[in-house]
């Protein structure tokens, strides 16, 4: 069962990961946003997607109000982990675009973990 949902979870994510990182780097290039900005503004349009998606397809559960809030909290954490791994790589000097892919590779990896056992658990915390 985990190693199905986490192939699901792969799979979802990575769709979701290509068509956020396209949109963060079109914002980046068209807009000529600084990394930061354009990274709040992928986040921001994919996450919607990513609720409906990984609640539905990968963890099979009913997408209600309480797991919305849930979502956004888990969000909010994700994201900040991935503001620290963005500006981390960019204060090393990393290229903006691979700082970005490291960013959203620790963002995904602890959200499996934190959506699966919390995020859309059954268990009411």
């Amino acid at each position: 069962m985990l190693s199905s949902q986490i192939l699901k979870y792969i799979f979802v994510g990575s769709a979701n990961t290509a068509f956020g990182l396209i949109i963060i780097y079109s914002i980046q290039i068209i807009f000529s946003t600084t990394p930061y900005q354009s990274n709040f503004f992928g986040y921001l349009l994919c996450n919607v997607i990513s609720f409906a998606t990984q609640g539905s397809l990968t963890f099979k559960t009913e997408l209600t109000s309480h797991s919305l809030l849930r979502y956004l909290f888990i969000t909010s954490l994700l994201w900040a982990l991935n503001i620290g791994v963005l500006r981390f790589f960019l204060e090393l000097g990393v290229n903006p675009y691979l700082s970005q892919f490291a960013a959203v590779a620790a963002y995904a990896s602890l959200g499996f973990i934190l959506h699966k056992y919390f995020t859309f658990s059954s268990h009411r915390f």
